[in-house]
């Protein structure tokens, strides 16, 4: 798994761009866990050409008996292309330094097919 960001600043991952000739529907999926003392709403968005399809937003399911308990989530991406970029991070993520933040998540099993 990879941890991302830390109190105060915050970070994320951002795909290649994609493999792809012509267009294709694809499907992000991944676990996801963070602190329940930690304040995130993850966003999955994409740069280039495609849309997201139903729920792209992401916040801790409350009352987990472990706040470190992974979360599995799924995505659907139609009309992908190769200006395709998948970006998961935290929802109000705009720079690196944000003060009195913690936003800290961990991202394991990701698969775009």
């Amino acid at each position: 798994y990879m941890k991302f960001s830390k109190s105060n600043y915050m970070n994320g991952l951002r795909f290649p761009a994609l493999p792809i000739s012509g267009t294709a529907d694809l499907t992000l999926t991944f676990d996801w866990a963070c602190s329940n003392g930690d304040n995130v709403t993850l966003l999955v968005s994409l740069e280039g050409a495609g849309t997201i399809e139903g729920i792209c937003e992401f916040a801790p399911v409350a009352g987990l008996a472990d706040s470190y308990e992974w979360q599995p989530q799924t995505v659907t991406i139609k009309g992908a292309d190769a200006t395709t970029r998948v970006k998961i991070a935290p929802k109000d993520f705009q720079n690196a330094k944000v003060t009195g933040a913690k936003q800290r998540f961990f991202l394991d099993n990701i698969i775009l097919k």
